[in-house]
């Protein structure tokens, strides 16, 4: 007899090539599993073959959608279907701000600046993909009214996501799994780049989150002749413009396995972000990866503060003079590079891994579990 009041999730993730897989489906299904709970995740590709049997199998009594919208409008009732066939409790995630006006010219940036697409005219894909970005919000806004419960990934979404619904939000920060990451780190084999480097790493960013980039790098590398600057993943072409070209090493983008790897390279690690409204809906998680990876971080106050010891776990640096300061001490003395990124590595160890946040995903879910009229029927009967 399965035990109806313990969640038992079946997570449906959009797409798997993104951050966001592994901080808030990967690793947390990975975590609840091996503390023997049922967490399982499955790719939303062929839903009528391979979702919806498991939603009607009787094995959950939970479904999780990581900010999943639905490209075409029929798919809401027939997942509704699913949903009342299973007996199934809806919670929904996310981790980034979706909904404020701003995310239909972030994706058109995102969209525009990656060359994603097929070849257009620039306003026809500025239509195309503007169009696409509002649908993709409306989608979203219409599926919370129908939850149960939402959990987001900091305080400051939970304003914007009460804006659509009264379900519960409950708040599990993004914590790393610490033996995948590790394992993947591959510090029995040599790094890739051998000399002392400086590096940013992500996808898309709009200019105000490198701007600082492009004003300290360039007096850095005439300071520091024998200093590299790695640009991995996306690469800021107002960044790139600006470096001597034999200090600037680009590093393309890699399969999420090998991203512990690629930023090995990087012995001083840029987190900077620009302070504003949809920046602090984020999370602090390229803190977390870079040290790990062995990077002394430097890191904006925004989101940052939040986890950084500023000068024990991290430098923190807010104008151009603090970012030129932090950067310079680190390169000059590697034994405060070591300080610095060792502290980070046992802070967060202790506070930001998924064995100090597997409960609260949990909890949430059982929540869902608990309030969910649907759910409630199979228990009932």
């Amino acid at each position: 007899m399965l035990n109806t009041s313990v969640a038992r999730t079946l997570s449906i993730v959009p797409e798997v090539r993104t951050g966001c897989y592994l901080w808030r489906t990967l690793w947390p299904c990975r975590a609840l599993t091996n503390k023997g709970y049922v967490a399982d995740h499955f790719l939303f590709e062929n839903y009528q073959e391979e979702i919806r049997p498991r939603l009607i199998g009787g094995n959950y009594n939970v479904v999780l959608t990581p900010r999943i919208a639905w490209k075409e409008r029929h798919m809401q009732p027939v997942f509704d279907s699913a949903l009342n066939a299973g007996n199934l409790a809806w919670v929904y995630e996310l981790d980034d701000d979706l909904f404020s006006d701003d995310i239909i010219e972030r994706f058109y940036r995102y969209n525009e600046t990656s060359g994603q697409g097929p070849d257009m005219d620039p306003e026809e894909r500025r239509i195309r993909y503007t169009w696409a970005a509002r649908h993709q919000r409306e989608a979203r806004i219409k599926i919370l009214p129908l939850v149960d419960l939402v959990i987001v990934s900091n305080d400051n979404l939970i304003p914007l996501v009460q804006r659509y619904t009264d379900a519960p939000i409950r708040v599990v920060p993004n914590a790393i799994d610490l033996p995948w990451f590790t394992e993947r780190l591959r510090l029995d084999e040599p790094r890739e780049i051998d000399a002392l480097t400086v590096g940013w790493s992500g996808g898309w960013r709009p200019e105000d989150d490198t701007d600082v980039l492009v004003k300290v790098w360039p007096r850095l590398a005439r300071r520091y002749p024998h200093v590299k600057f790695i640009l991995a993943g996306w690469i800021p072409p107002e960044v790139a413009e600006a470096m001597p070209p034999d200090q600037l090493i680009s590093l393309d983008w890699r399969h999420f396995e090998e991203y512990p790897y690629l930023i090995r390279n990087i012995d001083v690690a840029c987190c900077a972000v620009a302070d504003h409204a949809w920046n602090r809906c984020k999370t602090p998680i390229k803190w977390i990866e870079s040290s790990l990876a062995g990077s002394a971080v430097v890191a904006s106050p925004t989101i940052y503060s939040a986890v950084v010891t500023d000068g024990l776990d991290g430098m923190l640096a807010d104008t151009t003079e603090q970012w030129e300061e932090c950067l310079s001490r680190l390169i000059e003395h590697a034994d405060w590079r070591r300080y610095i990124q060792e502290n980070a590595a046992a802070t967060i160890a202790s506070k930001h891994t998924t064995e100090q946040t597997w409960m609260l995903w949990r909890d949430a879910l059982t929540e869902g579990l608990a309030v969910s009229d649907r759910a409630q029927r199979a228990v009932l009967a």
